[in-house]
């Protein structure tokens, strides 16, 4: 089920004929969360607009070793995301001196970098800011978000490029029931809601965030004029 805030993608729509970019940023409870993505997508609630521009969704880096796996990813257009959790896994971590670390870094900085060109050139990005699926213990609570989201909308002000984030809050009502999927899409977040240091960008977003999985959740009730979609099955 899909739940559209007040005015949310009419606001979205008008931000884009003003030559906003778009970043869609959720929270990551389960593999299936990027169908519920899709299915906004598809289904029009993310706005025409986003419908009808490329989307670079950010995947862990980890999923491009595989070939045919990085095949099929390359031509969905994604974009690697490095993390440093991939590398304090490996069985040779060398904690905090290892040696791939400086390198992983330098990544990271490409990364956002190509994510703001990206914007830059009219694509649209999504991505799950807490850079992995989390573990939260009740319903309603959101994982905190990395840096990388504040860097990439501080970037993207520092260039000149208009960009807006629109937070998605996911939930299931059933944990092993994919199909119980709800989504929340929260109105846009512009100007001064983006400003200051990328620390600071990223708590706004945050807590944007954590108030749209609320609702989403049912922890905080609904705003009026939310608009909700009925379930849809695939085949």
């Amino acid at each position: 089920t899909i739940f559209v805030g007040p005015e949310a993608t009419e606001e979205m729509e008008r931000l884009q004929a003003e030559g906003y970019k778009m970043i869609i940023n959720a929270n990551h409870l389960h593999f299936a969360d990027q169908f519920l993505i899709a299915a906004a997508i598809a289904r029009n609630a993310l706005g025409k607009a986003i419908k009808s521009r490329p989307l670079r969704i950010l995947a862990k880096s980890t999923y491009f070793q595989e070939k045919w796996q990085r095949a099929f990813l390359h031509r969905a257009g994604a974009i690697p995301a490095f993390r440093k959790k991939d590398i304090k896994e490996l069985d040779d971590y060398k904690g905090e001196n290892d040696w791939r670390l400086p390198i992983l870094r330098k990544a990271g900085e490409r990364v956002v970098r190509a994510c703001v060109n990206r914007l830059t050139h009219g694509d649209s990005i999504v991505m799950f800011g807490s850079g992995e699926r989390e573990n939260v213990s009740a319903p309603g609570e959101a994982q905190a978000l990395k840096r990388g989201i504040g860097d990439m909308v501080h970037l993207a002000r520092e260039e000149k490029v208009k960009v807006a984030v629109v937070n998605a809050g996911i939930t299931y009502t059933e944990p092993d029931n994919t199909k119980s999927g709800r989504l929340y899409i929260a109105p846009p977040m512009t100007g001064d809601e983006l400003a200051g240091t990328p620390e600071e960008i990223t708590q706004a977003i945050q807590k944007d965030l954590e108030k749209a999985v609320k609702i989403t959740a049912g922890v905080e009730p609904m705003p009026e004029g939310t608009r909700i979609l009925e379930p849809i099955e695939f085949e």
